[in-house]
Parts: C-alpha cells; sequence; structure tokens
C-alpha cells in the first residue's frame, strides 16, 4: 500500500484525459536561470532543492480535470468536457491582479514583476518551477526574489483546515489584540525552521517584553515629573554628534542609537523579519542601562547629563516607535503620539495628495484656485449631513472657515483630510450640491433614495395610510421624475444605464410600475439611444418588477410584446432570436407564469411552426420547456433530445426536470430506448446513460451532477424512510426501528469523504457529517464537518444543518484528540453574522462623495437579514440551552429578546444538496437527509412562549416585570395544540412545559394566573407518564438478539428526548423549590395559591421528577453496556445485512467496516456519556 508523504493517506491509481502543459520543454531554460540568479530563492538551502529537482527531469504537468469530477472551475476554451486545474489558474492570477494583459507601455503599472513573492515550504515546487515555466512560456518577467517561510505547528503537527488542527484567528484577535499577535508572529514565525504556536508564549512575552520592558520604558520617560523631556530636547537634542561621543551615555548612542535603524533594514533587505523585530526587542532591553545614572537625582537637579539621558531615551523610543509599524501600528501610533510626533502614514497621505490636487485639479500655483476641491475634503472631515449642514448655516462666509478648520484640527490632529484643508488654505465650506456637476448628481440621487427610505419607514410604524409616508413617497417619485425628464446636459439626467436601473428599481420598489412604464415609453431622443443599446437589459427588469408585483395581465402583455418584436424581426437577425432562447428564459418563465396553455400553444406554434430539428441547444431547450408546460406527451420530445446531446455534460440536467415526470410506462420505455442508445454509442454516451438509469432505478431521484456518491447515498435514504414508515409502532416512545439501512447510508458516505484526497467535495462531506449526526455521532460528524469548511459568508445559509437542535445531542465539549465544542461553533456563527452586519453597515456610513445610492436598498436589506438572521436566533437558543444543561450561567451569552421575532428573516439555503427529486416534492431531499428538519420562525416563537421564559424566570435570569404582560396571557392558548415544526420530543414536552410556565408565573402574578392554576394540577401525571415511556425504551442486560437485529444503539431522535427530559427535570426542580419557598412555606400572609394547590402536589411533583430523572440516566447506562458488549459485533452485521449490504462489499472492504464500527462505538459512547453528565440541581 502507497501512502501520501504530506497526509499519510493511502493513495491510488486512476486514469483519465488531461490536458498537459510542456513543462519538460523548460528543464534546461530553468536551469540557467537558476545558474544565473543563484540567490532566487530564499532561504539557501530550498533554493538547492529545487536546482535537484530540475536537474533530475521535469515531466509533463497534467493542468485540466474531467468536468464532470472537477465541475467548479475555470472551463479549458473550445473544450467544455474539461476544467482547468488549481495551480494553473491560480499562479496566473498574480498577473492578472497585476492587470494583465497589460496595455503597451503600462506593463510595470500594476506592480509586476515582484520585488519578492512570499509563499510557505510546502507550496515550493509549483512557485519555483511550474511558475517560472509558465511565465517563460508567456514571455514575461518573473518575480525578482522568492521567499519561501516555514510552518506554524500545533501540538507538534502542521495546522491544516482539513484535519481541523487550527487555531482561530478572530478568537486570537479577540483575546490579545491584533499588534499583540502580528509582534508574537513576527518574533517567533520560522523562515528555516518551522515554529509552534503556544498562548503560553504569547502571554510571556507580552508579559516579559511588551509590558514590563517596553511599556515600563515609556511610562518611565514620558510620566516622571522629576524632568521635562520637552525640556531636554529642546535643550540638547540640536548638538552636533561629536558631543554625544563621550560623557553619559556615550556606549548606547555609539552602539545602538546609530546602528539599530541600519541593523533592521540590513535584517528586511535578507529578507528575515524574524531577525528584524528580534534586534528590535534586544535595542528595547539594551535602552534601559543609561538609566541608572540619572536615579540618584532630584526633582530640581536636572543637569545637562540628565538632559542627555532623557533624549538619548526619548529618542529611541521615537526610533521603536517607527520601527515598530510593521508589527505594531496601533500602538506604535499612540507611542509617537504621546511624544508628540505625528505618524508618517498622516503626513505622507497629507504630502501624497496636496501633490496630486495642485498637479490633476489647479493646473496653477498652491493657492491660486481655492473652490470646491479644497472644501471637498474639509466636508469629508465632517462625514455627516447634519454636521455640514450646520457648517454651512453657521459659517457661510470665507474669513470664518480657517477658524472652523483650526479648531477641527485640535480634536483630530491627524485628520488627513483636515491637514490638507489647511494647508491649502480653504476659505468657505459651500453648499455641497452647487460646486460640481457630479455631486449635484450625487446629492439629487441620495435625496430620492433618502425620501423612498423614509417613506418605508413611516408605513412600518404608523401603518400604509400613513400621511407622512405618503408625503414622503410621493416627493421621492417626484424627484426620480424629474431626473428622468431632465435635458441630457444637466447634471442629474438619467443618462446611464446605472441610473435606469435605480430608476426601475425605485419607483418599482413603491409601486409606480404605471408611472415607469409610462415613463419609459416616452424616452427622449437621447434616452432612445440609451434604450436600444441596454433593450434586454430593460426588458428583464420590467419582468422581474411586474412578477414580483403579480401584475399578471401587465406581465403577460410585457413578455408577449418582447417576444413578437423579435420573431417578427426574425428575418433580419436571427441572431436575437437565438439570443432570446439560449440567455432570456426569465421571459419565456414569466410569460408561462402569466399566460394560459391554450396561448402558450399558440405561441408554440407562432415560434416554432415546424417543430425543431436543429441541434442547436438553446433552440431545443426553449422548445421542450414551453411544450412541457401544455400537457403534451414529453417521450418522443425527450428522446430525439437524448439522441442529439446525451455526449454533452449538461444533457442529464436538460432532461431532469422532464423525465421525472413521465408516467410509468413511458418511464420504462425512456430507460430501455437509453439502454439501446448506451449500446450503440457507448463511448460518447456512457457517463450521461449510467447516470440515467442509476436515477431511474434509485426511486426517481434526478441529480444535477450524476455522482455515485450522491446517487447511492440518497437511494439507501429513501429505501430507510420507507423502511420506517412500514413498520407499526404502538407510541413514538417505544420506536425501536432498526436503522440498518441508515448505517449503511451514513458509513457509505463517511468513506467516500475518506476517499477523498482532497476533500474539495465540502458540499458532500456536509451531507456526511449530518448524517452521521442523525444516528448521534457527534465526534464523527464534526470531524468531517471540519472538511466541509464553510466560508464566513456560509455560516449564516448552512451551519443549521449542523447545529440546529445540538443542545439538545451534544451540549457538552469533548476534549483530547477527535474532540470538538458545538457551543464554540456556535459562538462563531454568531460573531461572524455580527461582524457581516457591521461590515454592510460600514458600507453605508460613508462620506457624501463616496456615497453609492444605487446599491443602498440591497445593501440595507442584506443588513436587515444578517441582523434578524434566523440562524442567528437559533444559535443563541441553542447556546443558552447548552448553558443550562451544564449548569452553567448564561449571564455573557446573548439574550434571545421577545420583542425582536417581527421580522425574522430565514437565509437558510435549501437548495446546498444536489436535488436528485422531483421539483414538484421541493421538500423532500431535506426531510430525508434532515428528518427532524430545521427549526422555523414558528418554531422558535412558540418554544419562546413556554421554554424560555420559564427557564429565564425559574433560573433567576429575568423577572417578570421583563415580560410584557400581553405575551404571558396570550401564552394560555398554547396547550393542546402542539409545537409547529416540532420534533417529537418537544411536542410531547409541550404540555408538561406549558404547566411550568403558568405555575411559575402564578406564583409571582397570581392575580392574573391562579386561575390557570387548576388545570396544571396534573403535571405529575404528566411526568410519570414520560418516566413509563422511558422505562421501556431501557435495554435489557443482553437482548438476545441476532446482532443484525440489535435496535440502534445510537440515535439523535433517542438523545434528544433524553435531554429534553432532562431539561424538563430540571426546571421542574426548580419549580419545585419556588412553589415550597413562596407558597408552601411562605412567610406572613399566606400565598394566593396555597389554597389551590393541593398539600402532597409540590412533594409528589418533586418526587416524578427525580424518578423520571433516574429512568433516563438508566437509559443511557444500558445503552452504554449494550454497546460495549455488543456494538461492534451489531455495526459490523448491519452494515453487511440484505442486498443494499452485500453491494457496499464492492465499495467497504472488511477493514474498512471493522475501522469505522470502532470509531462508531466510541463516538456513541461519548454521546450516552454527556446524558449522565446532566445534574438534577
Amino acid at each position: 500500500m502507497m501512502t501520501s508523504i504530506e497526509t499519510g493517506s493511502e493513495v491510488e491509481w486512476s486514469s483519465e484525459t488531461n490536458y498537459h502543459f510542456r513543462l519538460s520543454f523548460f528543464r534546461d531554460k530553468l536551469l540557467d536561470f537558476y545558474k544565473a540568479n543563484p540567490t532566487w530563492i530564499a532561504p539557501e538551502h530550498r533554493m538547492k532543492e529545487v536546482v535537484q529537482a530540475v536537474e533530475a527531469g521535469l515531466e509533463d504537468l497534467s493542468i485540466s480535470r474531467p468536468y464532470e469530477r472537477l465541475s467548479w472551475g475555470i472551463r479549458v476554451p473550445s473544450d467544455d468536457t474539461q476544467t482547468i486545474y488549481v495551480w494553473l489558474d491560480a499562479l496566473v492570477n498574480y498577473i492578472t491582479a497585476a492587470g494583465y494583459p497589460w496595455a503597451p507601455g503600462r506593463e510595470t503599472v500594476g506592480g509586476w514583476p515582484a520585488d519578492c513573492q512570499v509563499i510557505g515550504k510546502d507550496i515550493v515546487r509549483f512557485h519555483c518551477i511550474y511558475w517560472p515555466a509558465f511565465l517563460m512560456a508567456l514571455s514575461l518577467p518573473l518575480p525578482k526574489h522568492i521567499l519561501t517561510h516555514a510552518h506554524w505547528t500545533l501540538g507538534g503537527s502542521k495546522m491544516s483546515k482539513s484535519t481541523g488542527r487550527v487555531v482561530d484567528p478572530f478568537h486570537a484577535i479577540d483575546r490579545f489584540g491584533p499588534d499583540v499577535m502580528r509582534f508574537y508572529m513576527g518574533h517567533e514565525g520560522g523562515i528555516q525552521d518551522d515554529a509552534s504556536y503556544d498562548n503560553i508564549r504569547i502571554i510571556q512575552l507580552y508579559n516579559k517584553f511588551l509590558l514590563n520592558q517596553l511599556g515600563n520604558m515609556a511610562s518611565r520617560v514620558l510620566r516622571n515629573k522629576k524632568w521635562s523631556v520637552k525640556g531636554a530636547v529642546e535643550r540638547v537634542g540640536n548638538r552636533p554628534a561629536e558631543e554625544w561621543q563621550e560623557g553619559p551615555g556615550s556606549r548606547f548612542w555609539k552602539n545602538s542609537l546609530t546602528t539599530i535603524a541600519s541593523n533592521v533594514d540590513q535584517a528586511f533587505q535578507l529578507n528575515d523579519p524574524r531577525k528584524a523585530v528580534r534586534i528590535l526587542a534586544d535595542f528595547v532591553r539594551g535602552t534601559s542601562s543609561p538609566w541608572a545614572k540619572i536615579l540618584p537625582f532630584g526633582p530640581g537637579e536636572p543637569g545637562e547629563d540628565v538632559d542627555k539621558i532623557i533624549f538619548e531615551a526619548a529618542e529611541a523610543l521615537r526610533m521603536v516607535g517607527i520601527l515598530l509599524q510593521p508589527w505594531m501600528p496601533n500602538k506604535a501610533n499612540l507611542l509617537l503620539d504621546q511624544l508628540g510626533i505625528p505618524t508618517i502614514a498622516t503626513e505622507l497621505r497629507a504630502r501624497l495628495f496636496i501633490r496630486s490636487l495642485i498637479k490633476f485639479l489647479f493646473r496653477s500655483p498652491c493657492g491660486t484656485q481655492r473652490t470646491f476641491a479644497f472644501d471637498t475634503h474639509l466636508i469629508m472631515a465632517y462625514n455627516s449631513w447634519d454636521k455640514l449642514a450646520k457648517a454651512q448655516r453657521d459659517y457661510p462666509k470665507p474669513k470664518f472657515a480657517n477658524q472652523v478648520v483650526d479648531k477641527a484640527l485640535k480634536k483630530q490632529s491627524n485628520n488627513p483630510y483636515l491637514l490638507v484643508s489647511s494647508v491649502l488654505i480653504c476659505q468657505a465650506i459651500v453648499k455641497y450640491s452647487r460646486e460640481n456637476p457630479s455631486d449635484k448628481k450625487q446629492c439629487h440621487y441620495s435625496q430620492i433614495i433618502a425620501g423612498q427610505l423614509a417613506a418605508k419607514q413611516r408605513f412600518l410604524s404608523g401603518g400604509a395610510k400613513d400621511m407622512h409616508g405618503e408625503i414622503k413617497k410621493q416627493v421621492a417619485k417626484k424627484l426620480m421624475l424629474e431626473a428622468y425628464q431632465a435635458p441630457s446636459e444637466d447634471a442629474i439626467a438619467v443618462n446611464t444605464i446605472r441610473e435606469l436601473r435605480f430608476m426601475g428599481e425605485t419607483l418599482g420598489g413603491q409601486g409606480f410600475l404605471k408611472e415607469l412604464q409610462e415613463a419609459w415609453s416616452n424616452p427622449s431622443p437621447a434616452q432612445k439611444v440609451l434604450f436600444d443599446r441596454h433593450r434586454s437589459d430593460i426588458t428583464a427588469l420590467m419582468t422581474k418588477l411586474l412578477q414580483e408585483h403579480k401584475e399578471w395581465k401587465q406581465l403577460e402583455k410585457h413578455c408577449v410584446e418582447a417576444i413578437d418584436e423579435i420573431r417578427l424581426n426574425l428575418h433580419a437577425s436571427k441572431s436575437k432570436f437565438w439570443e432570446l432562447c439560449a440567455w432570456r428564459w426569465d421571459l419565456w418563465g414569466a410569460m408561462v407564469n402569466a399566460v394560459a396553455q391554450k396561448f402558450i400553444a399558440n405561441k408554440i406554434t407562432e415560434c416554432f411552426p415546424d417543430g425543431v430539428e436543429s441541434k442547436d441547444r438553446p433552440l431545443r431547450l426553449t422548445y421542450l420547456m414551453l411544450r412541457d408546460q401544455i400537457g403534451t406527451s414529453m417521450l418522443d420530445d425527450c428522446k430525439r433530445y437524448y439522441q442529439d446531446f446525451s455526449s454533452t455534460p449538461s444533457c442529464f440536467n436538460d432532461l431532469r426536470p422532464k423525465i421525472c415526470r413521465l408516467p410509468r410506462e413511458e418511464l420504462k420505455e425512456f430507460q430501455r430506448f437509453m439502454g439501446e442508445q448506451v449500446d450503440k454509442n457507448l463511448a460518447e454516451a456512457e457517463s450521461c446513460g449510467e447516470g440515467h438509469e442509476l436515477a431511474i432505478r434509485a426511486s426517481k431521484m434526478w441529480p444535477e451532477d450524476p455522482e455515485f456518491s450522491c446517487l447511492v447515498t440518497y437511494t439507501l435514504l429513501n429505501m430507510h424512510q420507507i423502511h420506517v414508515r412500514a413498520e407499526d409502532k404502538t407510541s413514538e416512545l417505544e420506536d425501536h426501528v432498526n436503522p440498518r439501512i441508515l448505517l449503511q447510508a451514513t458509513i457509505f458516505a463517511r468513506h467516500q469523504v475518506e476517499m477523498d484526497k482532497d476533500k474539495q467535495n465540502r458540499t458532500f462531506s456536509l451531507l456526511a457529517a449530518r448524517l452521521h449526526l442523525n444516528l448521534g455521532f457527534g465526534t464523527v460528524a464534526f470531524k468531517l464537518y471540519t472538511h466541509a469548511t464553510c466560508k464566513e459568508m456560509l455560516l449564516d445559509t448552512l451551519s443549521p444543518f449542523m447545529l440546529s437542535r445540538i443542545s439538545h445531542t451534544h451540549p457538552f465539549e469533548v476534549k483530547g484528540y477527535g474532540g470538538f465544542s458545538a457551543d464554540a461553533e456556535l459562538a462563531k456563527v454568531i460573531a461572524t453574522i455580527e461582524r457581516m452586519e457591521k461590515k454592510t453597515n460600514s458600507y453605508l456610513v460613508t462620506d457624501i462623495s463616496s456615497f453609492r445610492w444605487d446599491q443602498v436598498i440591497d445593501t440595507i436589506g442584506l443588513r436587515r437579514k444578517l441582523n434578524s438572521s434566523l440562524t442567528k436566533h437559533l444559535c443563541v437558543a441553542e447556546r443558552r440551552k447548552m448553558a443550562r444543561l451544564r449548569g452553567d450561567s448564561v449571564e455573557d451569552l446573548p439574550r434571545l429578546p421577545f420583542k425582536a421575532y417581527t421580522e425574522i428573516s430565514d437565509n437558510i439555503d435549501f437548495e446546498v444538496f444536489p436535488d436528485f427529486e422531483d421539483p414538484s416534492q421541493p421538500d423532500r431531499l431535506v426531510d430525508l437527509i434532515v428528518p427532524n428538519h430545521i427549526p422555523t420562525l414558528q418554531w422558535i416563537y412558540d418554544c419562546n412562549f413556554n421554554r424560555e421564559k420559564a427557564c429565564q424566570l425559574l433560573h433567576q435570569e429575568a423577572t417578570v416585570d421583563d415580560f410584557d404582560p400581553i405575551d404571558t396571557i396570550r401564552n394560555e392558548g398554547d396547550v393542546g395544540g402542539g409545537i409547529r415544526d416540532g420534533v417529537f420530543a418537544e411536542t410531547f414536552t409541550q404540555e408538561i412545559w406549558a404547566f411550568i410556565t403558568k405555575l411559575a408565573f402564578a406564583v409571582h402574578l397570581p392575580e392574573l394566573h391562579a386561575k390557570d392554576v387548576p388545570f396544571c394540577l396534573s403535571l405529575s401525571a404528566r411526568l410519570k407518564s414520560a418516566r413509563k415511556g422511558c422505562e421501556k425504551i431501557r435495554m435489557p442486560g443482553d437482548t438476545t438478539l441476532d446482532p443484525v437485529d440489535e435496535p440502534g444503539l445510537c440515535h439523535e431522535n433517542m438523545l434528544m428526548l433524553c435531554y429534553s427530559f432532562l431539561e424538563v427535570c430540571r426546571a421542574n426542580h426548580k419549580l419545585t423549590e419556588l412553589l415550597k419557598d413562596k407558597v408552601v412555606k411562605s412567610k406572613g400572609k399566606p400565598h394566593p395559591l396555597k389554597q389551590i394547590i393541593p398539600a402532597k402536589f409540590v412533594d409528589e411533583l418533586a418526587e416524578e421528577g427525580a424518578i423520571l430523572f433516574a429512568a433516563i440516566r438508566d437509559i443511557a447506562t444500558s445503552y452504554i453496556a449494550l454497546l460495549k458488549s455488543r456494538g461492534i459485533k451489531a455495526i459490523k452485521a448491519q452494515v453487511r445485512w440484505g442486498t443494499s449490504g452485500e453491494a457496499l462489499k464492492l465499495i467497504l472492504s472488511d477493514d474498512d467496516v471493522e475501522y469505522y464500527a470502532k470509531e462508531y462505538v466510541d463516538s456513541a459512547l461519548e454521546a450516552w456519556g454527556g446524558v449522565l453528565k446532566v445534574k438534577l440541581k
């Protein structure tokens, strides 16, 4: 068996057709280049390794992969069956980012060739052999140097996203700060050898160096009242260098102050930043030595010797503040500020800006023109309409302008815009919109969007008939139409497609579709040219708006006119009709939605009078789509299409929606026909044909990408669901359905992820992780989840597949190898969504000239989605439940504000998995993958009115004053309704939670809720019913069953049931304590509930809760014992069960099954062990 050197995983031989780059041709050219540039790669030993590798010979490099195996990426030009592989397109990005292909004379403007490229040591071959060969093939210059660095390790192994061995950078930055992290990584990071990441080392470096040495030095120099730094600098700072060669501090002057800058610079010239920062650290440590000489002096004795030492120390701090900029810019700037030295960046920005203003704006000596250019940057410094308006009113005359600038500079001394305004003698703040045509347009369109948003806000708060909202809405419309009707030479005129789109979205968003259509039907001559040039874009926008507002009659008319316009001019331009069929399916689809079937049939006859015999795919697809809508038989159409296009990768996707709706007999006929075609031309059609063949047999599952792994997994899930439905279950609490087919699907998915060496199929990794959660295998699930590596922007849309209801399956952190923390994942999702919201907000809060009025509506919509994200609310709820089950405080956790659920946004992407099902059943796939479906807004709403309120009250996280009395009264109607979107455990406990909630509120507010108490007295009976159910699902010591018939030894449903009951037990315990303290043993005046509640009710409640708690622990203990004695044997037997198990032998060896069975048993033991960690009190 061969294994990978990098990962240790088994490697396999495979064969496929690829394009190749003739790397072997460049062997001699590369060696000549290396010989002429012996220091091209640093450090030296890696240069030698590269030369040796090239001397040993080069083989041609595969630069593509079949599209079926690598669907994402750039297609090979002229060959859609191949996708360019990662290293060719990734490396070429270096020059495309620098502007390649360059215009003549601008080859170096974008920064190429790079002075130095910095890479990790594990990608030396790609950057030092492949990359220069690519550049030589293009006759382009190579980078001047390559710096290769070592790796960061964690726990002795290389950090890697694929293995999950990483450090969360955001957590590290939040914990230590960005400056400390930069300094640590610069100080410890290796060029030659790997560096070990260690939190303890970060703290040591911070305490010993940054705090005790640099921090203390700055404090002693700048804050000591015995001397004046400013006075010392003024008295001795201008003395010639010769006077510093003798006397106090002379050795420090000669050996350190005069050499530190050159030493640091030399280290950078050698591409060794680690050496540079360590030289600087040694310099700081050595700065303390001269201070011993001035300690004896008192406050009134600052002689010349003291001044010289103070100056040297201050000068050392100044140089440190400058030289530390690459590692600690924030703290370094703070140090320079304390010394009274303006930062380099601020001065440089101001000087460069002054130079650019003089060069590009004035064309004359500085100071001769003092109008808008000067004032704009002063206005930018205000960055607020309110402040700007006030300044315009208060300081209209030039003589007051300088006073405004000076006053602002005292508060913001480093503001570059104010510095520029001051230097250029800014004379006045004039009204923004009158000084430049482009900014007049900016102001006008900003007013439009402001009016529209203000109207929307008024309607939200005051209702649809709010008078002020209607006025603002009409004003916004008037301003928009004013811009549209303005002459083309007017600054505010609508002259570009950007402004036309803005007009459409603005008027359409306000519901002024009639006015919009009237305006666009009568454009000015100049605008008519614009409409003709962008006809397709404008038509698409109008189609979208009419569909959104469900104006079906207008939509029908619009679509028919657009299609007829092209059809009637077919003799003049056939290409436009082809484009209509190839790219304008929005128009065809909108027409289908808007018109009747009879009309569609007529339109088919008009547009395709003789059918379509052409082998042009866009025409044929449009024809198929239209015929599919009129209820005619599609069998012959599908046969012809398959016959013509079966060799193309897109054939499967094109036919999927049509074939899945064929009647059973026609489906069999198509299957027979397809088999004949495959036999006739196997080489061309086998990929698409086999995909269809397997899909038909897999319960009509039609993948967008006929991937073997997905087809097999979904087929097994379908079989499992059929098996579950066929079982005769008398009670959900007695659900002993054997999940062996689900186990087969899960272990198959696990194996496929393991075999994916590059872990590129992230969607399938997410699918496999979710299936393992279904079986309760948390440690394996989260291990697979690391391979999904969701980007930050996808956490909001994808993380619920893993994290919903996670508090009731895996609330405890698992430590050690293979460990995970669901709570940490939840916290990461919440923090990411909030950070994205802040980032989105930064695009809105900007200066006037940068305000993007045409993107505001979309940006605000995105911000609202993030702010009210269902995912974020689910994660908050899960974190609080977890903390309570662990017995931890929730004080520092995000709260669930009950009034925040008015406009929750469900951003979850339910189409992330390839949909292999009938399009008419859009939810079926998600139901297969997540049988305990992802909670919805209604679920959160229902849960909050019972569970969350009761928990906050009983755990003393809130008082009754924190709740709206209306909400508590509305809660009375919840009992018996059943939680919508809830699983069995939640539905079963709903009534229990309703009773607990009402009793808790009745104790605190008897005048409102005492009437509900009699209905809640059956709480103990409900707990008793739960306990009896638990006793039935407890496993006996020996089941005496054949291993293949053993019931599920761990399952998400069982874990959710146990944790749901445990949550009830803990709340019930708190409730009994509350009743004893406030009602049964109340002091003074008897509590009103004492006459309603029976004498033994509280004791019975406490007893039943304790017995239920013990019964749950007994379940966990029984399953742990069974797993230890029969777990591995049962899993191995069930994986091989039946026809499906026999088929899996072709894929899973006995050794594979043995390995995964042990892994699953360990994971199940960990899951059941978590149940035993929950305490009653």
